[in-house]
């Protein structure tokens, strides 16, 4: 409890003091998504074996067209706990591409690099 408390942070909501929590400032819940993304990535046969270097997660700060979303597969584990979708871009030096949403509530975006390295080509990253 002592370190859930450490992370809030206090803002104003409509006039009023609150806390919030931001999931992407902590490295814990990061690397647990970055977890996800590679898990994932092995369970629809994107590929195996995904070294966390590959990875880039964040929170998701922009929204995304539905253009784009339309495009992408979408899946769930129990559609009130998460629900996600990808896409292969490999074309575009991007191995796949993935919004994970949890709860319905917080959505993190994240790429899987073709590259070693997790480096992206320079229109990407």
């Amino acid at each position: 409890m002592r370190d859930l408390v450490e992370k809030l942070r206090p803002v104003k909501i409509d006039g009023n003091d609150r806390h919030k929590v931001y999931p992407g400032q902590d490295d814990r819940v990061m690397r647990v998504v970055k977890k996800i993304i590679r898990g994932l990535c092995h369970h629809h046969s994107i590929i195996s074996a995904v070294s966390e270097k590959r990875v880039w997660a964040d929170i998701l700060k922009y929204h995304i067209p539905e253009e784009f979303q339309s495009e992408m597969t979408h899946e769930h584990r129990e559609k009130d706990v998460a629900q996600y979708r990808y896409q292969v871009l490999r074309e575009y030096g991007i191995d796949s591409a993935w919004l994970i949403t949890f709860f319905q509530s917080v959505t993190f975006v994240g790429m899987v690099s073709v590259s070693e390295d997790g480096s992206y080509p320079e229109r990407v990253g």
